[in-house]
């Protein structure tokens, strides 16, 4: 019952938002609604599938922009060899509910700041909500533009710190990105490199690598087989390096929709306990095949 209050408040929440939107400003705002699926069906013995939608409003602010939204995901492990198992049993759904914020400040016509704010709460739900369950997630960015107009190129460095390589840590940011011509251009860098070209003005596709990962928390009693004892607080941990083809289609200016196949390579998944990092249960995730698609719908779209 929890749960369904959950998702009630959380809809009703975006439908606010965007009922709420002053018209008077329309014309300084980008305000997109993007809805996702994707499935990892050959992790060894077990399934993970993720569903969900993102939020996001971008205003224009004296000297920058700034976005506000929030994004929620639904995760389920799904597996014929571990169907009853108390691990899968713990960890079979859980949730991730993110407010979004960001602010990017332009210093002068070639330099820029970005700072970025998103508390992400990802938890299993079944016990009242731990402060452990919340994660700050949070990064700033600073930006050279190396070229503006003919090919537009820059690069950038920062900090960030989340759940980007799995369980929460401090991690670096890089990127130079280039436009080769107006077809296609590239990025590379950390975490994300990638390749983009352009086949008209309704089709594209890019080829990208980067790391993918779920982490979530766990705030009941699981057992340990290692310790032979109940551990009170947990996580389930999900890690892959995933390269990924994906078309994306424009049917018009407010709506696309897109379609990736990706292969995931030093995949591990692995229930830990928080306080110590130990290895709880280990489900020896294999690399494989994954599949995702998602709509795009672009609800102030002034072209």
């Amino acid at each position: 019952m929890k749960k369904i209050i959950l998702h009630i408040i959380i809809v009703n929440a975006m439908v606010n938002a965007v009922a709420g939107q002053d018209l008077g400003t329309e014309k300084e705002t980008k305000t997109s609604l993007n809805l996702f699926y994707d499935l990892y069906p050959t992790l060894n013995s077990v399934d993970l599938d993720t569903k969900g939608f993102v939020f996001n409003t971008i205003f224009t602010v004296p000297k920058g922009e700034l976005g506000i939204g929030a994004a929620y995901t639904y995760n389920m492990l799904n597996s014929d060899t571990y169907t009853w198992s108390p691990e899968l049993m713990a960890f079979g759904d859980f949730h991730q509910i993110q407010l979004l914020m960001n602010y990017n400040y332009t210093i002068n016509n070639k330099w820029s700041l970005g700072v970025e704010f998103s508390p992400l709460i990802t938890s299993t739900l079944e016990t009242s909500l731990q402060s452990n369950a919340i994660v700050l997630e949070s990064q700033v960015e600073l930006k050279r533009i190396l070229d503006q107009k003919a090919k537009p190129s820059y690069l950038s460095v920062g900090l960030a710190y989340g759940t980007e390589l799995g369980a929460p840590k401090i991690y670096p940011t890089l990127s130079y990105f280039n436009t080769v011509n107006e077809k296609l251009s590239y990025k590379l860098g950390f975490p994300e490199t990638a390749i983009y070209y352009r086949l008209n003005n309704q089709s594209k596709f890019d080829f990208t690598v980067a790391p993918q990962s779920v982490y979530t928390l766990h705030n009941q009693p699981l057992y340990d087989n290692n310790l032979a004892a109940d551990v009170t607080d947990s996580y389930l941990e999900f890690t892959a390096l995933q390269s990924s083809l994906r078309y994306h289609f424009d049917f018009n200016n407010n709506w696309s929709s897109f379609f990736k196949i990706g292969y995931t390579t030093s995949s591990t998944m692995k229930i830990k306990a928080l306080d110590t990092d130990n290895t709880i249960y280990d489900f020896k995730a294999d690399n494989g095949f994954m599949v995702g698609f998602g709509l795009n719908f672009n609800i102030n779209n002034n072209k």
